[in-house]
């Protein structure tokens, strides 16, 4: 075969990986929108966020009185996201040029097409570098290519229905699969860099983590670790001198991607490590608890025991009292455990190390690759274990990927491609029917909403949950006399009785808006009258957004009433999160579940 005729060749490969990743896209994209019929697929926090950067904010909203999320970040009377940044920075590009519902699908089929186009381009590279593959035909490699990248991306290999994955297209999978599409071109130019020794592709890699990072917080220590790890790989380089400027470009734009969400958290909350956390309203007393993991670091501990075992072993380990009762695990009764739902994958992961020894031994091309996912994978599983607020297929499917990418150059290293299809088809047969019924009956959750014209308006279709009008704010005060207009979002973990109390569980959080005091400038006061325990002496500690401001000892026999200084600096005009956390006396030690009942009760509390 000529030369000529193999470009051609390979020209026409890549010509038909990207016209299937444009078909794939087209159709993820009919299915998330039903069937281009809705007015945008974009969740509304990324339209609200781009509308708020277009006008130099940096809230997603300008007041408290438009826009609910559970996983928002009520700071200083004003509401935050997590991150994001480039889908809405793309977004508030197009819009002026396209208009609103063009922009939204480009922005929504470009993140779908480069992360089907890259995830392709991984699997050829892996197909196409091992021995197993020498002589076989271009179209073969590229048609397995194909199947397995349609297998490995829409086939989840979780056995609840209910929670499949692309069930909902709401801002936790939009995060996801935003942060994936640009992880993906990153694993592929990182190979690319490694195998030839070459610094634009390395750079080109940091630049795509940078943006991944900016996007979705699970990828910041990548971006952290391989920037300044690109730019040694430049500068020792033995060919320094022809290092393209447009590296050195690529490396100072990561770097300025990875260090915005520190700017950001930094401006928006004052650490430039916060990333929202100690700010985060849950409204959820339940998924409260889960967030303030951090009060108990033996909590923690037993939690990443548990999502090992959940998520490595089987399932029936993770039934042990202790374990089940200290870790902090949602849904603990039914995790989606990898290898105990599917232990099939076993197999492909023991392949793993006598893959690497067998390319390092034929100097296999396929080496970079193999060390490029392995240290992705190990990552993305290690920060399941310990940062997972619980085993949950959100969490599933951003490790999930990586270590079935992993999976394929393992088996790619003994098999020839049309085997390492067919040996992947098998494992995941059982959840193709599930699959196939998903995409033909599931309608997924979409909210848009037009801020230009009114931020309270949305689509006429179902109104998630987490969306809440006019939003009701204690004013300095909390009391049971408050009961008619207390909300989840208000009030977690407390309940009014008819007696006059409030009684709350062993963690729990108001949200009060601080009265303004006479003298400008001095401390705030929070107040708790008629404080004891139900149950067990014990401390109760107040926080004040996550900074510890006090604590009262209390028994079952007296009430207290407590009082404690806080700086005003500590304080906006909006709600703060007053959060009360009840240890037993002699420990520092929060269980994992909840109290059947309250285990505390005051009779008010205020903040001015």
């Amino acid at each position: 075969m000529s030369m000529n005729s193999g470009q051609r060749i390979s020209r026409h490969v890549r010509v038909a990986l990207a016209l299937n990743a444009v078909i794939a896209a087209l159709l993820w994209l009919a299915f998330v929108s039903h069937g281009f019929v809705a007015q945008g697929v974009l969740d509304s926090v990324y339209e609200i966020q781009a509308y708020s950067l277009a006008r130099g904010s940096l809230a997603i909203v300008p007041g408290l009185d438009v826009l609910f999320h559970h996983d928002m970040m009520i700071h200083r009377g004003l509401s935050y996201f997590y991150q994001g940044l480039v889908p809405s920075i793309l977004f508030m590009a197009l819009k002026p040029v396209v208009g609103r519902v063009a922009a939204s699908y480009a922005v929504v089929f470009a993140f779908f097409f480069t992360l089907i186009f890259f995830l392709q381009k991984l699997i050829l590279d892996l197909m196409e570098n091992t021995k197993r593959s020498a002589g076989r035909s271009p179209w073969e490699t590229c048609l397995s290519a194909v199947v397995l990248t349609w297998l490995v991306l829409f086939v989840v290999a979780y056995p609840v229905e209910r929670r499949w994955f692309f069930g909902r297209f709401i801002i936790y999978e939009q995060q996801i699969i935003f942060g994936l599409a640009l992880a993906l071109p990153s694993m592929y130019f990182a190979v690319q860099g490694i195998r030839e020794r070459s610094t634009l592709p390395i750079a080109v890699s940091a630049f795509f983590l940078g943006l991944a990072s900016a996007t979705r917080p699970s990828w910041f220590v990548l971006a952290a670790v391989a920037v300044p790890a690109a730019t040694i790989w430049m500068y020792y380089s033995r060919r320094l001198r022809e290092v393209p400027p447009a590296a050195w470009v690529m490396i100072g734009t990561a770097l300025m991607l990875a260090a915005s969400p520190l700017a950001l958290n930094y401006v928006r909350y004052g650490s430039p490590l916060d990333f929202g956390t100690s700010y985060q309203n849950p409204g959820d007393p339940e998924y409260l608890r889960v967030l303030k993991a951090v009060y108990s670091p033996e909590t923690r501990a037993w939690n990443v025991v548990f999502n090992a075992l959940a998520f490595y072993f089987p399932m029936p380990l993770t039934q042990y009292p202790s374990l089940f009762r200290n870790s902090l695990s949602l849904w603990a009764e039914y995790p989606p455990g990898l290898f105990y739902f599917n232990p099939q994958f076993i197999p492909m992961l023991i392949l793993v190390p006598p893959a690497f020894v067998l390319g390092w031994k034929e100097r296999s091309r396929i080496l970079p690759a193999l060390f490029v996912l392995a240290v992705i994978a190990t990552y993305m599983n290690a920060l399941l274990l310990v940062y997972a607020k619980a085993v949950l297929v959100r969490f599933f499917i951003e490790f999930y990927y990586p270590l079935m990418l992993l999976f394929v150059a393992g088996l790619a290293m003994f098999l020839r491609p049309a085997f390492v299809v067919l040996i992947l088809a098998l494992c995941l047969a059982p959840y193709i029917p599930s699959t196939a019924r998903g995409f033909a009956t599931g309608k997924p959750m979409i909210m848009t909403v037009d801020p230009d014209a009114n931020f309270a308006d949305t689509s006429p279709r179902r109104t998630p949950q987490y969306l809440v009008k006019n939003p009701i704010w204690p004013v300095g005060w909390f009391s049971a006399a408050y009961a008619d207009r207390m909300r989840l979002y208000n009030a977690m973990g407390v309940a009014a009785f008819s007696d006059g109390s409030l009684r709350a569980k062993d963690l729990f959080a108001v949200y009060v808006v601080p009265r303004p005091k006479r003298s400008s400038g001095g401390p705030a006061t929070l107040v708790i009258q008629g404080l004891q325990s139900l149950e067990h002496p014990g401390t109760v500690r107040f926080c004040i957004d996550d900074r510890f401001v006090g604590e009262s000892r209390v028994d079952p026999f007296h009430t207290v009433d407590c009082a404690f200084s806080v700086p005003s600096i500590w304080l906006g005009q909006g709600p703060s999160q007053v959060l009360g956390v009840f240890y037993i006396e002699g420990t520092r030690f929060l269980p994992g579940r909840e109290p059947k009942g309250p285990v505390v009760a005051f009779r008010e509390l205020k903040l001015e």
